[in-house]
């Protein structure tokens, strides 16, 4: 089972892939949030960012995205941001995502971005996230981490 963490104002706030992320979710004020089950392919869709959730009353609204990377500077600056937000797991070393995002943020750092968007003429026509899924690359989004 996975998890969508919302605010109480309806914002999708922290996702967790299964059970043992969730029991080990920081929560500043758990009375401030509603955790509610999703599909694994629900979940799927908002990791790889390719739907936002929000939430109204009980129901889950998605929303389609389109992200595109126009240049490789684009993307270099998304993988600037994801490794600035991933980072905050290493104040959390118990983690169970712990080593898998420490990897993860190596393999980023590894990237050769020109390759994947060479010039204006070949953008990137998803999210990074989703270029993962499609290419079978281990990655975790921000609000996985604690």
């Amino acid at each position: 089972m996975a998890y969508l963490v919302f605010s109480t104002d309806g914002l999708c706030a922290k996702i967790c892939a299964n059970d043992e992320e969730k029991n080990n979710l920081i929560l500043p004020n758990e009375s401030n949030f509603v955790i509610k089950s999703v599909s694994e392919s629900d979940f799927t869709l908002v990791k790889s960012n390719q739907k936002w959730a929000s939430l109204s009353g009980d129901t889950i609204n998605y929303t389609d995205v389109d992200i595109t990377f126009a240049s490789s500077a684009q993307l270099k600056t998304h993988f600037d941001m994801l490794k600035s937000y991933l980072s905050h797991i290493e104040n959390h070393p118990s983690h169970p995502i712990h080593d898998g995002v420490v990897a993860y943020i190596s393999y980023l750092d590894g990237v050769n971005v020109d390759s994947i968007v060479p010039n204006a003429e070949t953008p990137l026509e998803c999210s990074w996230e989703k270029y993962c899924l499609d290419n079978s690359i281990t990655f975790y989004h921000p609000l996985q981490i604690v």
